[in-house]
């Protein structure tokens, strides 16, 4: 498949993704509002450590689910499925849709970040799913990362 999901698409989509990169900007945030108002005292310098080693953790998370997501994308195939189930418990979504590829009928799901951009799937019966023909059963929504 030639369209590829971009950084930016995989982690306005991807649960996962998102999570890699939220996490590490909140630290930040939280360590540097201490840091820089004093209310940690002076042992705010001791969370440095943590914090950098989780940003590290996310990027590597993030780096890796990236790679995956490409990598589907670039050996997947495109079907048609149908969204049985939508649920959403704030800003996590879970998905349930079935496809058919060789004659065979699949059901999985896909978690994904519940925002604006992705709500649209709640209103959608239809749509395309690309699928692993090594694994049918990994499959990801095409719609959420184009």
């Amino acid at each position: 498949m030639k369209n590829q999901p971009t950084i930016l698409k995989a982690i306005e989509a991807d649960y996962l993704a998102w999570l890699s990169v939220v996490i590490p900007i909140v630290l930040w945030g939280f360590f540097l509002f201490l840091l820089l108002t004093e209310i940690g005292g002076p042992n705010t310098i001791n969370l440095l450590n943590p914090v950098v080693l989780i940003t590290l953790v996310g990027i590597l998370i993030f780096a890796l689910r990236y790679a995956a997501l490409r990598r589907h994308f670039a050996k997947g195939v495109e079907v048609p499925g149908v969204i049985e189930r939508y649920m959403h418990l704030q800003d996590i979504g879970r998905v349930i849709y079935t496809f058919t590829y060789l004659k065979k009928e699949f059901k999985a799901t896909n978690y994904i970040h519940h925002s604006t951009r992705t709500a649209h799937i709640e209103n959608l019966t239809a749509i395309k799913v690309v699928l692993d023909p090594a694994r049918p059963q990994s499959a990801l929504i095409k719609d959420l990362y184009q």
